[in-house]
């Protein structure tokens, strides 16, 4: 439609699809816990996957740095074929970050976030956007 609003919900195609989702994670030296997963499906039109890579420290470490209450890193790529080419190319598809939680006062959090989309530049590459969002939490 020219001139009128497209939303995600008008581009959204009924697709039927199957496929698997795998995750793993491992603790290194009870410092750092790293996990990754891996997702394939495959449909009559499309293939996706998503391949997603995460770290952060470990609880026992947390404990000992008083008001952080968590730190990590994580990083992920969705395609859209049969081909893993490309893992580390920047695509509006790719975004990766980091959290950092903290707790100035029992039973309240900020969590700090900071991640990194691509967008198209308008000459067929992409530019590196930085988003910052702040979280509050209160427990009871």
């Amino acid at each position: 439609v020219s001139g009128g609003i497209t939303t995600r919900e008008n581009t959204l195609t009924d697709a039927s699809m199957q496929g698997f989702f795998a995750d793993a994670q491992w603790l290194f030296g009870g410092f750092i816990t790293m996990g990754g997963s891996y997702q394939f499906l495959a449909g009559q039109r499309v293939d996706a996957q998503i391949i997603a890579g995460r770290a952060a420290l470990s609880k026992g470490v947390l404990d000992k740095i008083p008001k952080v209450t968590s730190a990590e890193t994580y990083y992920e790529k969705r395609m859209d074929s049969r081909i893993l080419g490309g893992l580390l190319t920047a695509t509006p598809d790719t975004r990766f970050g980091y959290r950092l939680g903290l707790s100035p006062v029992e039973h309240v959090s900020i969590i700090w976030e900071v991640e990194f989309v691509y967008e198209p530049d308008g000459l067929g590459g992409f530019q590196r956007r930085r988003m910052l969002n702040i979280q509050s939490r209160m427990d009871f």
